[in-house]
């Protein structure tokens, strides 16, 4: 009589059976290579060697396309990207910006980019003693995958790209606000996020109508929204809160609350 196989028997044939009709990859096709990692050339903010060196920054900031600059996104980045870096002690020297394509890494398409990094080159010159470095608050200001069409999958550069952006930064120091490794999805949240801590979020105002005479309502939203990145900005540029109060005609109380609200 004919023993009943067991599922361990089973189990075993099967992985026998897996085994014996794997297709090896023909000639010219190539396995599956791990994605290279843009912080081999990007270092993160928090990640910088702790040292007694005073930090200096050149910020750096890309849009993509003239839509962006219209709703302002570049504006709201680079002040609350300011903000950061003088909450962690860092001096600003200079605010390099432009509109231009993430894909590409040449002198001519990225002329800001080329800037900020001379800039910072020569800074090392100046403060020897300092530690200078090229600042954006996501890789995807540096540089995007050369397909990229907004998917995830897009999203992370090329090895080609990343040595491309090593040998023009040389010795220069690159450096994000977010990990340079993080998702695509982390990325996209930050984004979001921004117009929420900066009070730029617009949204349709109900109440009692208005009697003859009675000014218009949302003048002071309307305010917060035009001088709240200046306000950032002036403070990360070492001003206090008092002459960014008499600067811009507002109470030192609104300051403070536009400063909380910005917090990371």
């Amino acid at each position: 009589m004919r023993k009943r196989p067991t599922a361990q028997d089973i189990r075993h044939n099967l992985a026998q059976h897996r085994n014996s009709t794997s297709i090896a990859p023909e000639a010219g096709q190539h396995e599956s290579v791990e994605q290279p990692k843009a912080s081999t050339v990007i270092r993160h903010l928090d990640d910088l060697p702790q040292s007694k060196k005073k930090l200096l920054a050149i910020v750096y900031m890309r849009e993509s396309s003239f839509e962006q600059r219209r709703k302002k996104n570049l504006r709201n980045r680079r002040a609350f990207l300011c903000l950061q870096l003088r909450q962690r002690n860092v001096e600003l020297l200079a605010i390099h910006t432009e509109v231009a394509c993430g894909k590409f890494l040449d002198g001519k398409s990225r002329p800001a980019l080329v800037e900020a990094i001379e800039a910072a080159r020569r800074a090392r010159v100046e403060h020897p003693a300092a530690q200078v470095f090229v600042a954006t608050d996501a890789r995807n200001r540096f540089v995007r995958g050369p397909n990229y069409n907004g998917t995830p999958s897009t999203d992370p550069p090329s090895s080609p790209q990343l040595q491309q952006l090593d040998s023009m930064a040389r010795e220069v120091v690159l450096v994000t606000l977010l990990h340079p490794d993080a998702p695509f999805g982390e990325v996209k949240s930050y984004e979001t996020k921004i117009p929420d801590k900066l009070g730029s979020r617009s949204g349709k105002r109900v109440g009692r109508p208005r009697r003859d005479g009675q000014p218009k309502p949302g003048g002071k939203k309307e305010k917060r929204l035009r001088d709240m990145p200046k306000a950032l900005l002036l403070f990360a540029r070492g001003y206090s809160k008092r002459k960014i109060a008499k600067r811009l005609k507002v109470s030192e109380a609104t300051i403070r609350n536009w400063l909380k609200s910005a917090s990371y």
